[in-house]
């Protein structure tokens, strides 16, 4: 992108080398010792955020309204604003709020600020510390069948990828009476006949 002069050059570099890092995720879920928490980033991240994400942005919302009623004349009122006001509000959430500004304010700002403070700071970030508690607990209530079904769904991607030949070259399983068994090292075949 940047012979072709292009400023998007620099933010698609940003963000391939983010993938790249995040691609090793899939790697790390043929372990045991990862795999399940692997999976449980993944639920936590599709399951409990999203929901999470959708109350958040319902609160948000609405205080940055507030906000920006209380905080804005009439004429200083416009869209550039009130998305400045729902980025101090997510701010406000992740990080606190300017003291100084609770003062410089009215009985109503105050009180717009403490209540903002309880529900999104305390309320809301520990239901979301809970949904991933319980999420964690669930998850790791089936770790290894949830291990040992990713691991197989990489062996499959894998085989996929290979031709047949490579396929019957390179067995990684063994055919007894019709049906496939791992592999996991080379021993008699004789061995559960006896």
């Amino acid at each position: 992108l940047e012979p072709l002069g292009s400023s998007l050059a620099t933010p698609a570099l940003a963000v391939a080398g983010l993938l790249s890092w995040v691609y090793l995720l899939w790697f790390l879920l043929g372990f045991s010792h990862t795999g399940h928490l692997v999976v449980m980033i993944w639920t936590i991240l599709t399951s409990d955020m999203v929901r999470f994400a959708f109350l958040t942005v319902i609160f948000i919302m609405g205080f940055s309204l507030a906000f920006f009623i209380a905080t804005t004349t009439p004429q200083e009122r416009c869209l550039t604003v009130f998305m400045s006001q729902m980025f101090d509000c997510f701010h406000m959430m992740t990080s606190g709020f300017d003291k100084e500004a609770g003062k410089q304010g009215d009985s109503m700002v105050s009180g717009l600020l403490l209540s903002y403070t309880i529900i999104a700071t305390i309320l809301l970030l520990n239901i979301l510390i809970a949904m991933m508690g319980d999420t964690y607990n669930r998850v790791s209530g089936m770790a290894i069948q949830q291990w040992r079904l990713e691991r197989a769904r990489i062996i499959t991607s894998i085989e996929q990828e290979l031709s047949f030949s490579d396929r019957e070259k390179n067995k990684y399983w063994m055919e007894i009476q019709g049906r496939r068994f791992l592999q996991m090292e080379q021993v008699a075949s004789e061995w559960a006949r006896s």
